[in-house]
């Protein structure tokens, strides 16, 4: 018989789910171990801000054509 321990291991010799963990090895697949709480929790999701993180940022159409404006109306009283 099985049955679903999640986020916990299922103890097999005892046919019970575990409780606490000690490692990440007696929660079940895609669970971490807390070793603070010793509590098995989800892994943290990629789209935390709180890391580091190195990408493009977003950018704004209208910002770029104000700069383009700028530039354009620099260059026509240069030309004057």
């Amino acid at each position: 018989m099985t049955f679903d321990c999640a986020p916990y291991a299922c103890e097999a010799a005892l046919g019970a789910c575990r409780s606490t963990c000690g490692s990440s090895a007696n929660c079940a697949p895609g669970f971490l171990c807390d070793a603070n709480t010793r509590v098995c929790v989800a892994p943290p999701s990629g789209d935390d801000s709180d890391g580091c993180a190195y990408g493009a940022g977003k950018t704004s159409a209208g910002a770029f054509l104000v700069l383009l404006g700028a530039l354009g109306a620099f260059t026509r009283r240069r030309r004057r």
